[in-house]
Order: C-alpha cells, then sequence, then structure tokens
C-alpha cells in the first residue's frame, strides 16, 4: 500500500552550509518570489504481510498541494518503488479536497452508477491500483454529518442524534455510579472542533455497546427511546462496517469464507439504496451523508473488497488485515514527530524534515498514545518500562499486600455452604434498577475472570455459568449484550457485590474508601462459599479486584470533571479578555472646549 498525508508546519528558514543559500523555501509567483514552506508532504510504503512502514518521500509546499502535482507525484512514486520491486496494489489518502482533486486527474469516481474505484498501474498495464478512502475520517465524517444533520433517514428508518443524547441522560447518575456505556460522554454526542477529530469518539459512539444500551432502556420504557429502532440498526451496521475494514489481528482476518466480505457487500448495498432514495426525491440532502463522505464510502468499500479478493485468490493469502488500507501508519508517524519537539504541535520545516530523516532510517520515540489513531499491542514497546523499574526498587510482596491482608481478615468469616449452579436469580423479580442489572453484567464479568483462573471445579461451578439461560428483569442487560458467551454470575456473588457497589457509591470520594467499603462487607453481609479450601482466597481476590476497578472508574469519571471545568474555565477566561481588549479599544468622545 502507498499511503500519503499532508502536515502542517510552522515556517522556518535555514542555511544549506555547502552552497551557502536558504533553504525550506519555494518556489513563489513573480510578484510575491520564493516563500517559505508550510506543509509536509509525506509517502509511506506499509506491506501487507509485515509490520513496518517505511517513509518513501517527503515535499514541502507553500499551502496544500494541488491535485495535479499530487497526480505527478503519486505515478512517479508508484513508478520508483515498482522498479524497486515493490508491487503496489493500494493507494490510501484522506477526504480533503486536493484529494478528491487527485482521484479526478486518475479517473476515480465514487458516483452512483459510475463507480470507478482503481487506475491503470504505470509500471504494469495489466495491473490495477486500488483506491482508498481512510476509513477512520470516514467514520468521523458520518458522525460529524448525524451531529448537523439531526436526523438521517435511510429505507424508512430514522437515525436521530437525539436518540443518543436521550441513552447518555438516561445513563447518568450519582457520582461515581455504574453505567450501560461507561465510555459514552458528551464528547462523543456533540464534540468540540477539536473533539471532532478524535477518531475513537466517532468509533465509540457507534458500537455494540451503545446499539445494545438503546435497546435495553427501549426495553424499560424510556419514552424518548420507544422509536429508536433504526438508530440501533444503523449504529450496529457502522459498527460491523469499521470492524471488517480495521482487522488488526491474523486470527480477525478477512479469510474467504468469513463473514466480512459480506458485512462489506450489504454496506455497500445499503449506500447505493440509500443515495437512489436521495436521487428519487423521497429524502431532503440533510438526511444523507455529504457527497465527499458517500462517494469515498463507496470507493474504499469496493476497493477493500476487491483487493481482498485479488490477495486471497490470486496471491495466495490466508488472510488479509484490512488495517493495512488506512491512514494510521503516517498518523502514528506524524505523532512522533510532533512528539518529537515536546509541546511544539506543529513544528518548523527544519525540524520536520530532520525528524523525517531520523525516523526514515530508526524508530527511536514511539508514536503518542492519544491522536487520530492508537497504538496497538503489535507496537513496539520500549526496553524499560516504568512498570521494570518499580518492579526492581519495589519487593513483590508489596503488590499483594492489601489482597492478602483481606484474606487474612476473612479468615474465619466465611462458612462453608453450597452455592448452586441454578442459583442465579428467580425468575419472578421485581422490575429492579438500572443500577442492579448494571452490578449484575459486572458481576458476571468477574465471575468469567475468576472462572478462567480457577483450577478447582467446585470454584468455577460455583461463581456462575454461561449455559443456564435466565429470565427476569436483571439480567436484561446481559441478554441485550450477550452474543453467546457471557457469564450469568451465581445469585450468590451478585449480591455481595450489590452490597459492595452501594457502599462504595455513597463513600467514593473518601481517602478510605477501599478499606471501609470491605469492612462494611464484611460486618453486613453474611459470607459462604462451598470450597473450603479456597474460600478466603478467592472471596478476598473477586472483593479487591472489584473495588480496585470501582476505584479506577471513579478517578477516571472525576478526572475527565477536571479537564472538562478547566477547559470551560479557559474558554470563560479567553471570552473575557477579548470583551476587555474591546472595550479598551473603543476611543474616547472628544472633549469640546466652550
Amino acid at each position: 500500500m502507498l499511503v500519503f498525508d499532508e502536515i502542517q508546519v510552522r515556517q522556518g528558514r535555514d542555511v544549506n552550509a555547502g552552497t551557502i543559500t536558504y533553504i525550506f523555501q519555494v518556489e513563489g509567483n513573480e510578484k510575491d518570489g520564493p516563500q517559505l514552506a508550510d506543509h509536509g508532504l509525506v509517502f509511506l510504503f506499509v506491506p501487507f504481510a509485515d509490520s513496518y512502514a517505511q517513509p518513501v518521500g517527503v515535499f514541502a509546499s507553500k499551502g496544500p498541494t494541488k491535485g495535479v502535482e499530487l497526480a505527478k507525484l503519486v505515478l512517479q512514486a508508484i513508478s520508483l518503488l515498482e522498479a524497486a520491486g515493490v508491487f503496489v496494489d493500494g493507494l490510501v489518502c484522506d477526504g480533503a479536497a486536493t484529494n478528491r482533486s487527485l482521484w479526478n486527474h486518475l479517473g476515480v469516481s465514487g458516483k452512483l452508477g459510475n463507480l470507478r474505484h482503481t487506475f491503470e498501474n504505470p509500471v504494469c498495464p495489466e495491473r490495477r491500483v486500488f483506491v482508498f478512502s481512510d476509513a477512520p475520517h470516514l467514520m468521523k465524517c458520518i458522525r460529524n454529518r448525524i451531529c448537523k444533520s439531526k436526523v438521517l433517514k435511510a429505507g424508512g428508518d430514522t437515525i436521530e442524534l437525539e436518540h443518543y443524547v436521550a441513552l447518555y441522560k438516561a445513563d447518568e447518575g450519582p457520582r461515581g455510579a455504574l453505567k450501560t456505556c461507561p465510555k459514552l460522554t458528551w464528547s462523543h454526542i456533540c464534540p468540540s472542533q477539536t473533539e471532532k477529530m478524535r477518531v475513537r469518539y466517532a468509533t465509540q459512539l457507534f458500537s455494540n455497546s451503545v446499539a445494545d444500551a438503546l435497546k435495553y432502556y427501549k426495553g424499560r420504557g424510556v419514552k424518548t427511546l420507544l422509536h429508536c429502532d433504526g438508530t440501533i440498526k444503523f449504529t450496529k451496521m457502522m459498527n460491523d462496517m469499521f470492524d471488517a475494514l480495521n482487522r488488526k489481528i491474523p486470527r480477525e482476518g478477512v479469510r474467504t469464507n468469513g463473514k466480512d466480505i459480506g458485512v462489506l457487500r450489504n454496506t455497500l448495498q445499503f449506500l447505493d439504496s440509500w443515495e437512489s432514495e436521495l436521487q428519487r426525491g423521497e429524502i431532503t440532502k440533510e438526511m444523507f451523508l455529504t457527497r465527499s463522505t458517500s462517494e469515498g464510502l463507496r470507493v474504499t468499500l469496493s476497493s477493500t473488497i476487491a483487493l481482498c479478493e485479488y490477495l486471497l485468490s490470486t496471491c495466495g493469502f490466508r488472510y488479509v488485515l484490512t488495517s493495512k488500507m488506512n491512514q494510521d501508519p503516517i498518523e502514528r508517524f506524524f505523532g512522533t514527530v510532533r512528539q518529537a519537539g515536546c509541546q511544539n504541535d506543529h513544528p518548523t520545516m527544519p525540524t520536520f524534515l530532520q525528524v523525517y530523516h531520523l525516523l526514515s532510517v530508526y524508530k527511536l520515540i514511539r508514536p503518542p498514545k492519544f491522536g487520530n489513531c492508537q497504538l496497538t499491542e503489535s507496537e513496539e514497546k520500549p526496553c524499560l518500562t516504568v512498570e521494570d523499574i518499580k518492579e526492581v526498587f519495589l519487593p513483590k510482596q508489596k503488590h499483594e499486600s492489601k489482597g492478602g491482608k483481606l484474606a487474612e481478615k476473612m479468615n474465619g468469616l466465611i462458612s462453608t455452604d453450597l452455592w448452586e449452579c441454578e442459583d442465579i436469580l428467580p425468575s419472578s423479580c421485581a422490575d429492579p434498577a438500572v443500577k442492579d442489572c448494571i452490578v449484575y453484567f459486572v458481576a458476571g464479568f468477574v465471575a468469567r475472570r475468576f472462572r478462567q483462573k480457577a483450577t478447582c471445579t467446585v470454584c468455577k461451578n460455583a461463581l456462575g455459568n454461561t449455559e443456564v439461560p435466565q429470565h427476569g428483569k436483571i439480567p436484561e442487560l446481559v441478554h441485550a449484550k450477550s452474543r453467546g458467551f457471557l457469564t450469568f454470575p451465581n445469585i450468590h456473588l451478585y449480591t455481595l457485590l450489590r452490597s459492595a457497589e452501594n457502599y462504595f457509591v455513597s463513600h467514593a470520594s473518601s481517602p478510605n474508601v477501599y478499606e471501609e467499603t470491605l469492612d462494611h462487607v464484611l460486618l453486613t453481609h453474611k459470607l459462604t462459599f462451598p470450597c473450603e479450601e479456597h474460600k478466603e482466597m478467592l472471596l478476598a481476590g473477586i472483593l479487591h479486584y472489584y473495588v480496585g476497578m470501582r476505584m479506577r472508574q471513579f478517578c477516571r469519571q472525576q478526572n475527565n470533571a477536571v479537564r472538562k471545568l478547566a477547559r470551560e474555565k479557559r474558554r470563560w477566561q479567553n471570552t473575557c479578555r477579548h470583551k476587555k481588549t474591546t472595550f479598551f479599544s473603543v476611543s474616547s468622545p472628544k472633549c469640546e472646549h466652550i
């Protein structure tokens, strides 16, 4: 894959020691003369069967590079790579206007009824080069369209922004409370100009977790979500589409008999049908995607399907990682360049080229944690981490001190009693609070985690079961989120964690919330477990893990609230400063002498 993108840099000049001339200037018009460059264009080569990304070209320009110049550079880059023995099968870019102009010069079109998603290889006319628009950028554009239009309509279904807002409000609770969608924030639904650039805000909004939560609250009779079927359907479709376009792990790669090709075909058919409704006048332009987004999505879906089939059938690939067909490698590259200058988000052109040449031959710096893409486990890690340093200076027993002390404290407080596998929940439970449903879901997660670690059959059977279908109100969230593998926790485990949750929420701000919560559970809850040998260590481990997890979640919520308050404070200060400047800039009236 050949990937290219531009980065904005600050204007700066330098002197060439050999020729004693200024560099980092580009040709201007006759009137202005040479001008300082403020954009850097980078070309990267990304192989399908390896994990590296190799920069192959860099160019400086004043302003974005025009489409006709991009077309010349792309064809030249492909020719040079092919001459070096590299087979270039794809070209990836984002949806900028100059890149769409490049498409026109290469004969690429995403129009309905006139689809052309490939162009001729300049070196080997028998082969075609598949064109892609960056999938993460497309997800951002779709989310931004919903935020702007408020309502989209496709196939008789409505996709409304208000449904996501209603979910956010229904999921709100007291400070530190559990949520069905803990990652969903107001920034996902109504992002600021800066937050609109965050890919993860768009992908987390269009996720199965959000779709399941919408379905769950609809089942609970939330009035504003009674007619959210269209939003649920669209959210699931976007989730499945992005998963198919962003496969990163070999075991999840696109295969010949896999479902991803079918998902992409169905999405392409849905997009064509949706645009046909617009052409027939059944919906307005505001109820459809923008032209750039729809054409980019159509080209990307078609190219992904065709290139995957080509690699699987002709080139002998067992699977294809579709994440290679987006701009993540170059976004990581730009993130590393910006990070090399510490807080210098936009480096000068000399700094940018110095870092470019350094990274072209050796990777010294890791990409930043946040940006337009995120690191995966396959990314290279530093040789020495903070955790390694802690392991050297901190004794091992220190890590397990609290868990060990809790197990000692519980010694003698737990009676041996049977936890039957059928002791999940009676089907005649009264209508519970949402919090109880979430605690039950989390209890299943905890049970599954400790079942995997347990070696004792009695302990495994006591914690829960994945094969016992439970009916009633409390397991509704588990049924909504389950794909057949979620665990239904034992009723004793559920009541234990519910007792811990009730106390934790009311004392989450206490500096000793860990000790206070566990002391409360030990004093007020009758502890039983069927395994005489492991009862103290297992229940202590469960309580230790649960309270620690809730403390980390509470800290994250508090930190997000503090950051939001700081942003609002800075915005208010800037507004006041602007008003003050405007007030003093007004000239005072002249005094007339009598």
